[in-house]
């Protein structure tokens, strides 16, 4: 298909790459090429709380950046399990990661973890997203086939597990229902704000992590830490 559209014989692209792996990690960085925060009325994050350290707003607008750029090309959450090897586009937005968590108190290795676990929050939102944009209004580069699996975070659980769930075994879950925790609003595919919950839930973690890490740090310090530092 792509010989195809370049009007080219299909070994004829083996002059520019070696496989469809080398193709695929091409495609991929590609992607990754517009990669920034929406705008305002686009966010599904919205912005660091007031007095929120430095860090977590260069962190959200990391996490902001990519989820907007799944939205623009959902076909990245297709092609980000397949890729054998990292980009150069994926190295920076590792290394953009890493630099979001400057000037904290946490050691490089924790600095490493946390932004490995963000890039698999980012993996799972950024799946449920494209999901939810071939499922409505298909992009021009991934247009629908009208055959895509529905992701299990878009189906109707409410309904679902109303059917299911036993007040006697699973009371838990039927409170959850009858409190409408269940519940999508209205006309949305997802909401915006399970995004934004997920996504400050994790940061609320990190935010205790830091906190802990400045307390170690003035423990072995005596109390000398500088209190300047973006903790």
């Amino acid at each position: 298909r792509v010989a195809e559209a370049l009007g080219v014989s299909t070994m004829a692209l083996y002059r520019y790459v070696t496989s469809k792996d080398e193709l695929l990690v091409l495609m991929y960085d590609a992607g990754l090429a517009d990669l920034r925060p929406p705008g305002p009325e686009a966010r599904l994050l919205g912005p660091a709380p007031d007095g929120a350290p430095a860090w977590r707003a260069r962190l959200l607008e990391w996490f902001e950046a990519q989820l907007a750029a799944v939205r623009r090309h959902p076909w990245l959450m297709q092609a980000a399990t397949s890729i054998p090897a990292p980009g150069p586009r994926q190295l920076a937005l590792l290394e953009s990661g890493l630099e979001a968590l400057d000037g904290t108190a946490l050691p490089p290795e924790q600095r490493l973890g946390v932004v490995g676990a963000a890039s698999l929050l980012v993996l799972s939102e950024g799946t449920i997203l494209a999901a939810a944009a071939r499922r409505g209004a298909p992009s021009e580069d991934a247009p629908a086939t009208g055959d895509e699996a529905v992701h299990p975070a878009l189906v109707d659980y409410a309904t679902l597990l109303r059917t299911l769930a036993d007040p006697a075994t699973h009371p838990r879950i039927v409170e959850a229902l009858d409190a409408g925790a269940f519940d999508d609003a209205p006309d949305e595919v997802i909401p915006d704000d399970g995004v934004a919950f997920r996504v400050g839930l994790f940061l609320d973690g990190v935010e205790a992590l830091v906190a802990r890490a400045v307390d170690e740090r003035r423990a072995s310090d005596g109390g000398t830490s500088d209190p300047d530092r973006d903790d």
